[in-house]
């Protein structure tokens, strides 16, 4: 009975310490990506307005075109 009982504890054991291990490996690639993605979405951002406040500067608002933009 106590073999049993002791398998049984092992199973357990090893689960949680690999569900967690696992968790946390999720979590840690999540955030990650987040700000990666969070930060290059912010310099396109910047980059977009940038070229388009260059555009208004270099042309007259009535030569510009949809393809301009």
């Amino acid at each position: 009975m106590t073999k049993r009982k002791l398998r049984n504890n092992w199973i357990i054991v090893t689960t949680m310490i690999t569900f967690v291990t696992i968790f946390l490996f999720c979590l840690i690639i999540i955030f990650f990506l987040k700000d990666t993605l969070h930060n290059s979405e912010l310099d396109d951002a910047e980059r977009s307005s940038s070229d388009i406040n260059n555009l208004f500067h270099s042309k007259p608002a009535k030569d510009i075109s949809a393809l301009d933009l």
